[in-house]
């Protein structure tokens, strides 16, 4: 089924039996094509906007790269865990102002850091071995 044939459809009250199990064949196919190519469409974006996380660890903190900014960020949306090592920067001081916020905030709000060197980034990969 072509992309014309297949914009001439109703949209409502499709009469099922009417269309034959040919063509009900064929705009399943048509479906699960144009489902595929949506879905490369959104990976290849989500890609090339580098806002896919580059994995987790054990602690459940998520690691980031983004192609503007350089380093490795850290989300942190868990309670404190042990750090494998210590970054190299936290953004807005939020190491100092976690013990400022009350209780239900300070858990509820991600923390971010930052690995700024190939240094800090070794030192991390040595400790989460």
């Amino acid at each position: 089924m072509t992309d014309k044939e297949f914009e001439v459809l109703p949209a409502e009250n499709i009469d099922w039996d009417e269309m034959g199990s040919d063509n009900r064949e064929l705009l399943r196919e048509w479906s699960r094509r144009k489902e595929q190519e949506f879905l490369d469409t959104a990976t290849q974006c989500q890609h090339s906007n580098a806002i896919c996380p580059v994995g987790r660890d054990r602690f459940f903190r998520t690691y980031w790269v983004f192609r503007s900014i350089a380093g490795l960020f850290v989300e942190e949306n868990g309670p404190e865990f042990p750090a494998a090592s210590e970054p190299s920067g936290y953004l807005d001081n939020s190491r100092n102002n976690a013990d400022d916020l009350p209780a239900d905030t300070a858990s509820s709000q991600p923390r971010w850091s930052v690995y700024g060197s190939t240094e800090d980034v070794d030192q991390l990969l040595q400790g989460l071995v």
